[in-house]
């Protein structure tokens, strides 16, 4: 699954999922890195619901908030 274009990264990681993907790795004799960028890929093939506004318009009305 390793290719030139692989990037490594630190990541925090909340336990449980940490110890679900580290049990799947094994189970499946890969690495934990390779499930948890196999879970992440499928989830950006999802299809997003759009919320009706653009990003734009959420970073002006988060901006907005601000004291």
């Amino acid at each position: 699954m390793r290719d030139e274009a692989d990037t490594r990264t630190t990541l925090s990681i909340d336990d449980d999922v940490r110890i679900a993907a580290s049990a799947m790795a094994t189970q499946q004799q890969r690495s934990t890195g390779e499930v948890i960028s196999e879970l992440a890929s499928a989830f950006t093939e999802l299809p997003v619901a759009s919320a009706g506004r653009t990003a734009l318009e959420i970073v002006s009305a988060l901006r907005d908030e601000l004291p």
